[in-house]
């Protein structure tokens, strides 16, 4: 799940000493916000930072050995490369696939999709987005965003309705090659959700981390959400961030034996649903707590469980990101009926994540939607503040 946080400026970062001996500061600076506004990676010699919860971050591209790196209460976050399981999927190794999954909480698989239909894709969602709002692009073929786009704008697309369940979409999402990873993973046919989360997420958006379990948790156990970028994504632009092994490590085990088994709708819980925006918050539960993201390109895919946390980057940059999130399940598995069928209506779903931190309801109706909100707390009976304190993670 995702939603949007208002962007912070923070110093530009450092470069390093073998690019100040290349080119004047003041030209540095504008290759390096040149490749940031489009969206690109900037020059390899620069101290990259991707922003979380309106702080940035180092990141660092190398894959150090595992337990040698980390955050802590006591040690700077750092975010750190993925590590690829595309060898492990090129042999068809199952039980290793598997095992990656359980020991990492995740597989990033690079070029797993055929790089041609994410592009049409694209480029399909971004004619609708074009054809659907205004002040949102700038340029549709390229996804540069318009200079007054705010947060909120942008078309909403969850569901099942015409853009995400376009024919461009589905060879994507629904075609032979991601069913034969999740057919190979699960060791049986797999079937998808029929709700399909199609986000466009713009400058100043992020998502705080969270489990998706909180959101789809009354059917199978095995649910792994596929996590799709449509197009070239850099984490200047939004990108998806993993806690390693959290959904193993045994200092969440707490954190997962409560926030972990929290059904949203259930508990009548106000907000996003997110457990926090502040990745550092989540250093007590594990001394080697590290996060992990990369420089996405157009047919890669990270698959992940219902109890690994996750968060995304902030959008930094003037170009509107796409992604889609699938997910999957063990066919013969029980279903969550929230998400499957024909009618699989958001506005029959408890407002979470990026729906329930914008305003787009408040500008669009005003009053109206004023006196909703005001009913809504009155209704609601619990805070995530309330749930960490009566969990023992707030004084």
């Amino acid at each position: 799940m995702e939603g949007g946080v208002p962007a912070r400026t923070n110093g530009a970062c450092a470069a390093s000493a073998t690019d100040r001996t290349r080119l004047p500061v003041s030209e540095k600076k504008a290759t390096r916000a040149a490749a940031t506004a489009r969206g690109e990676a900037a020059p390899s010699a620069v101290h990259r930072v991707g922003r979380l919860g309106g702080r940035d971050f180092p990141f660092r591209s190398g894959c150090s050995p595992k337990g040698e790196e980390g955050g802590s209460e006591a040690r700077p976050l750092v975010i750190r490369q993925l590590r690829s399981s595309a060898d492990i999927l090129e042999r068809s190794d199952a039980k290793a696939l598997g095992s990656a999954l359980a020991q990492d909480g995740y597989l990033y698989l690079p070029g797993a999709l055929p790089r041609e239909k994410v592009l049409e894709a694209r480029a399909r969602v971004l004619a609708y987005v074009r054809d659907h709002s205004e002040g949102v692009l700038e340029d549709a073929s390229s996804g540069a965003l318009a200079e007054e786009c705010k947060v909120g704008q942008v078309p909403f697309m969850e569901g099942r309705n015409e853009i995400s369940h376009s024919k461009e979409i589905l060879r994507v999402v629904e075609g032979p090659e991601i069913h034969s990873i999740f057919r190979k993973i699960f060791g049986e046919p797999a079937k998808s959700m029929d709700y399909k989360w199609l986000r466009g997420i713009p400058r100043g958006a992020a998502t705080g981390a969270h489990m998706d379990y909180v959101y789809m948790c009354r059917g199978s156990p095995r649910l792994l959400t596929a996590w799709v970028p449509l197009g070239d994504t850099t984490i200047e632009m939004g990108t998806l961030v993993v806690c390693e092994s959290s959904n193993q490590l045994k200092g969440f085990q707490k954190l997962r034996d409560t926030y972990g088994k929290l059904d949203m709708e259930a508990a009548r819980l106000k907000g996003t649903g997110w457990f926090t925006e502040d990745p550092r918050d989540l250093a007590r539960f594990g001394g080697n707590t590290q996060w992990r993201t990369t420089d996405f390109k157009a047919g890669d895919l990270l698959i992940f469980g219902l109890h690994t946390l996750h968060m995304s980057t902030c959008n930094v940059t003037s170009k509107l990101r796409l992604s889609i999130d699938v997910r999957f399940q063990p066919a013969s598995d029980p279903m969550d009926t929230r998400y499957f069928g024909e009618d699989v209506d958001p506005s029959k779903r408890a407002k979470a994540g990026l729906r329930a931190s914008d305003d787009r309801d408040e500008a669009k109706d005003g009053d109206s939607s004023k006196k909703k909100k005001e009913k809504d707390v009155e209704e609601t009976t619990v805070t995530m503040a309330e749930l960490k304190k009566r969990w023992g993670f707030l004084a």
